[in-house]
């Protein structure tokens, strides 16, 4: 009987790490699902300026379900006389709504807060409460300057 209750405890604790692992993996995104993103942001988020190519970096903020809160920054690149320049560019946080698809997962669509007054009050009413003040705090945050990071070490590929 003894053999019994502990290997019936076994088989829980077993059963439980196993769907915990899954759950976990289903709320993780592959690296298929970053490309995704990132070409997502790169062609349907900003137009570019100066008729270069926007190239993007993300951070995930928090993925609830279909839904993916990112802070998103986004920047122009172009050439002029051989050399890269910087046209337009915006960070922003966004909320990305998605679903699975073949090559990853597929974004469906895009949105953001408001610039200026209604900034604060929009970011309150769109975004979870517990990723509200990390987004408050990001403009001045070392992961900003990641992402700047980022895109630039993308461009080096134009």
């Amino acid at each position: 009987m003894k053999l019994f209750k502990s290997s019936a405890l076994v088989f829980a604790l077993v059963l439980t790490l196993i769907v915990a692992s899954c759950s976990q993996k289903n709320n993780q995104l592959t690296v298929k699902d970053v490309k995704q993103i990132e070409k997502y942001l790169d062609t349907k988020v900003m137009d570019p300026a100066y008729d270069g190519v926007v190239l993007s970096a993300h951070k995930v903020l928090l993925k609830k379900d279909n839904t993916l809160y990112i802070w998103a920054y986004m920047q122009e690149y172009y050439k002029r006389d051989g050399k890269t320049m910087l046209g337009s560019g915006w960070s922003v946080p966004l909320i990305l709504t998605i679903e699975p698809g073949a090559f990853g997962i597929v974004v469906k669509s895009h949105k953001y807060p408001s610039d200026g007054e209604l900034y604060s009050k929009e970011v309150k009413e769109l975004f979870p409460r517990e990723i509200q003040q990390q987004i408050f705090d990001f403009p001045a945050s070392q992961d900003l300057l990641k992402l700047q990071e980022i895109s630039l070490k993308r461009s080096k590929n134009l």
